[in-house]
């Protein structure tokens, strides 16, 4: 049987790798490095501006996925 129609560790389990190496695909590692970064940009920006509710907290908020 192919590694390609098993379900391989990866596809539940965060490994700490880009590519799998069980079976050599992408695991969809997040970069949270890169999220951040978004992340701080889009406030610096405004966008979370309108998010904020009176009342406290955030109406709606940023989604990194």
């Amino acid at each position: 049987m192919s590694n390609l129609t098993l379900t391989c560790e990866h596809v539940y389990k965060d490994i700490g790798a880009e590519v799998c190496l069980a079976c050599g695909r992408d695991t969809h590692e997040t970069n949270w490095t890169t999220v951040n970064l978004a992340h701080k940009q889009w406030i610096a920006d405004g966008k979370a501006d309108w998010n904020i509710c009176p009342q406290g907290g955030t109406i709606r908020g940023w989604w990194s996925i």
